[in-house]
């Protein structure tokens, strides 16, 4: 009685907690899924902010270029109205990326409107008048 006492109090529990054989493959299998799977989450996931931030920086780069071709540009027209006060029309510099329109009335009143876009990045600025 004392041996059957023993066997269930003490020995039982011990070959219950004892690993089965046929366990330890499908542990190591599940951890090793859980890792991959874990680290390309993170992979992607850093990858994504990444991507945004330097979309972000070329984007705003781009925003500072259009204006300050548009600067030049309209500093072009200027220079080009001094010199042809009779100048009407579309008018494309293509060195600044820019296509301006102007109206002329004949009469002092001028007004120029230009847009400037590098890799579609618009910037534009209307109604200029000299």
């Amino acid at each position: 009685m004392h041996t059957v006492f023993i066997f269930k109090i003490l020995i039982s529990p011990m070959i219950l907690m004892m690993p089965k054989k046929y366990n330890h493959g499908f542990t190591a299998l599940i951890s090793i899924v859980l890792l991959a799977s874990g680290t390309l989450a993170f992979a992607l996931v850093t990858m994504i902010h990444t991507y945004s931030y330097v979309d972000r920086v070329m984007r705003r780069e781009l925003r500072i270029q259009s204006h300050l071709s548009l600067e030049g540009c309209l500093e072009s027209i200027h220079l080009m109205f001094r010199k042809d006060v009779y100048i009407k029309g579309i008018v494309i510099i293509r060195e600044f990326g820019c296509q301006a329109s102007i109206e002329n009335n004949y009469d002092g009143n001028v007004t120029i409107s230009a847009t400037s876009s590098i890799s579609g990045v618009t910037t534009s600025a209307s109604s200029v008048k000299m």
